[in-house]
């Protein structure tokens, strides 16, 4: 690994190593690197600390994502899942279809249905974060209503799941569209420098 790798992996493990209450993290970097940052997050969260949790993809293939992350060792088909199953799985890869708010409704709306709802709430129960692979796409596929919605369903997630975590990546350039409250519904912001990322 070389000396930018470890800086970023470092960076990414004090960022999540946060106190509780820092329920919420932006991670920004330039847009090339994007699909990267979300593989360095996801192995430190999924490899390394064992947690159990759920990955928004915003425009790419749920199963295409799932290819990714078990060609790179992060998480294999034994431990992710592109449907939400009983314990096992420690990763659940979820559709944003172009906004996290969609699948969030609709996992809100399952959680109400008193057939599926409490072992759905339970499983939920058990995660500890809610990862968004790229934000910077919210801009391409929302207006201002919709990235609204996508920060108003994820702070009821938050609020109905105290033990989980938000964390999203973007582009630092998309962030201007995304519009100011994007960034001030974070409590924590990481950055990671172009110059570890030029190897």
């Amino acid at each position: 690994m070389t000396r930018q790798n470890e800086a970023v992996m470092q960076r990414l493990r004090g960022a999540l190593d946060s106190p509780p209450a820092v329920r919420k993290l932006l991670v920004t970097m330039r847009a090339q690197s994007v699909t990267r940052m979300d593989l360095a997050v996801a192995k430190i969260l999924i490899s390394e600390r064992k947690e159990r949790g759920i990955y928004v993809t915003i425009d790419r293939p749920d199963k295409h994502v799932l290819t990714i992350l078990s060609r790179h060792n992060v998480a294999g088909p034994g431990e992710a899942s592109t449907e939400m199953e009983p314990a096992g799985k420690r990763l659940f890869i979820a559709k944003g279809i172009f906004s996290p708010a969609v699948f969030i409704g609709e996992l809100l709306n399952r959680i109400r249905d008193p057939r599926s709802g409490p072992p759905l709430d339970a499983e939920l129960r058990a995660m500890r974060f809610l990862l968004v692979d790229n934000l910077s796409s919210l801009a391409a596929y929302n207006g201002p209503k919709g990235i609204d919605a996508c920060f108003g369903h994820v702070a009821m997630m938050l609020m109905q799941y105290p033990s989980m975590r938000f964390i999203a990546l973007a582009g630092r350039d998309s962030l201007p569209a995304l519009g100011p409250g994007a960034t001030a519904f974070f409590n924590l912001g990481v950055e990671i420098p172009d110059e570890w990322l030029m190897d």
